[in-house]
């Protein structure tokens, strides 16, 4: 009985995910792109934000990022491989700051603070 309940679940958080997905998009009229750091277009997670809309997302290769970093509304940043990209404060206190409704993940965060 277990087993058909696992099923069930993962369909209906699935389903609703999807939802929430497509009213995102629909609301915004914006789906937004993908950005990777280091790129061609661009060599630093700043100069990403500076550029990025809310609804894109910022992904960041592996490697160590040092300095200030402000997470723009509504955009998410994520390390490409889970912990692979470090971004070091340099003791300056805060290292990442997150601005409405944006979002950081897979990140390791040295000699600072979020």
């Amino acid at each position: 009985m277990q087993q058909a309940i696992i099923p069930v679940f993962k369909l209906r958080i699935l389903k609703y995910g999807l939802l929430t997905l497509v009213l995102s998009v629909y609301s915004t009229g914006y789906a937004g792109t993908s950005i990777t750091v280091p790129g061609s277009e661009f060599k630093t997670i700043n100069r990403a934000m500076i550029q990025a809309k809310p609804g894109d997302t910022v992904w960041v290769e592996n490697g160590s990022y040092t300095g200030h970093v402000a997470v723009e509304p509504g955009v998410t940043l994520i390390s490409r491989i889970s912990y692979g990209a470090v971004l070091d404060g340099n003791g300056r206190k805060t290292v990442v700051a997150l601005k409405g409704k944006s979002t950081i993940s897979g990140f390791e965060i040295t000699n600072g603070t979020i």
